[in-house]
């Protein structure tokens, strides 16, 4: 049962959201959050408001402001039906899947000489990529048994972060790796890469959605600790998006703000794991509008009180939208191969290539043995020489379950 802030149970439409339902209540005392009480007589609480600070202090000491500026869209959210989510996971993953020749370019070329290695040590060094007689230093090295490359590429600065950690949970040491994007900026990218584990793993500890059910408590956890790290970001500046994935035993988790992507290579099979998320597609579309936001001719994300819009329809920070970009993953289950490599790659390198031209140069490289940090050099270079604009960040990390 749904309550408000007074305790009345709010009725829904049939087929209608709660979020649809306190959209269009017309109470002289707008909704500050609604509750539900589920499981075990347990009461959560979703709350529904536009202010960009951290909860819960600020919204306990300033609720009649809150309720003046109530946000039209949920972001502390908890799930609680194993089914649902189930079905978003799957539902997820086969649209990313279809989407895995999205950016073909002709101009992205495989083939490299030598002096575009003239610095290679054995964990790594400067490689050089060349554009129209111009060359920019790509710097790749091994972490451990992860491949990394980053470049600056074409932009003025290099605004992108990468994490690669671990995220306790039962006393489980679990692998986590993530390329954040930061656009305009590098503020929040750092902000999202130092600060996304520790609040993850305090809401994977959470009581009140540490259920016995795995999938509802990592589910839930993402989503919790994307818009806590959205929130906790008080600067007014630009946002980031970010790719994360989690690996649970035999399970890869993968959550998706923005338009880098994550790739699932094995032998003989390419598979893309996220989906970019686009402002003119309907879901986006529908949530940008419910935030007070719309999206432009150019298929960019704006509000009538900003001077500025941007690409991804879903990121942390860029907070002078006025909150019409939502800190909400798009989260997708996979199944660890025996035998396959995790590549993650901000929108720099997909501006140049598709997700399976990628997974295949990734294949024929390992096939030859070369090693990690020199693969993902090769893309960084490819897809710079093949015309990216962007900062390029790669990460290919191995992954095996018995």
């Amino acid at each position: 049962m749904w309550k408000d802030l007074n305790g009345q149970a709010i009725t829904c439409r049939p087929g209608e959201s709660i979020e649809a339902r306190v959209r269009r209540a017309t109470s002289g005392n707008p909704f500050s959050w609604v509750s539900y009480w589920g499981m075990n007589q347990i009461q959560y609480t979703h709350f529904v408001y536009s202010i960009q600070t951290p909860l819960p202090d600020f919204f306990s000491q300033n609720i009649e402001y809150c309720a003046q500026h109530v946000l039209n869209c949920q972001d502390y959210r908890v799930e609680l039906d194993p089914i649902s989510v189930d079905n978003t996971l799957v539902a997820n993953a086969e649209k990313a899947k279809k989407q895995v020749d999205e950016g073909r370019n002709g101009w992205y070329d495989t083939k490299y000489l030598a002096q575009n290695f003239p610095n290679e040590v054995e964990n790594g060094g400067v490689a050089h990529a060349f554009s129209f007689g111009k060359s920019v230093d790509v710097s790749y090295s091994s972490e451990g048994s992860m491949g990394f490359a980053s470049t600056q590429g074409k932009r003025d600065s290099m605004e992108d972060g990468h994490l690669a950690s671990i995220v306790h949970m039962d006393g489980k040491q679990l692998p986590f790796h993530a390329v954040f994007d930061g656009h305009t900026g590098i503020a929040c990218a750092e902000h999202a890469r130092d600060n996304f584990v520790s609040v993850f793993e305090k809401w994977l500890k959470e009581p009140t959605i540490a259920f016995p059910d795995q999938t509802l408590r990592i589910f839930n956890a993402f989503n919790l600790a994307c818009t806590e790290v959205d929130r906790s970001f008080l600067q007014k500046g630009p946002g980031t998006t970010a790719v994360m994935c989690l690996v649970v035993e035999d399970e890869l988790w993968v959550a998706n703000l923005g338009d880098s992507r994550a790739i699932l290579v094995t032998p003989g099979h390419v598979e893309q794991l996220c989906l970019d998320q686009r402002a003119p597609m309907q879901e986006n579309r529908e949530l940008i509008e419910a935030r007070g936001g719309f999206v432009t001719w150019d298929a960019r994300v704006a509000h009538e009180k900003s001077l500025i819009s941007v690409e991804p329809a879903r990121c942390f920070g860029d907070h002078d939208l006025s909150g019409a970009l939502a800190p909400i993953p798009e989260i997708a289950r996979f199944t660890v191969p025996s035998n396959g490599h995790l590549v993650l790659a901000c929108d720099g390198v997909f501006e140049a290539a598709s997700s399976r031209q990628v997974g295949e140069h990734v294949q024929q490289s390992l096939n030859k043995g070369v090693p990690l940090g020199r693969i993902a050099a090769e893309i960084a270079i490819s897809a710079y020489q093949a015309g990216s604009t962007d900062n390029i960040t790669v990460l290919v990390v191995p992954l095996s379950h018995p």
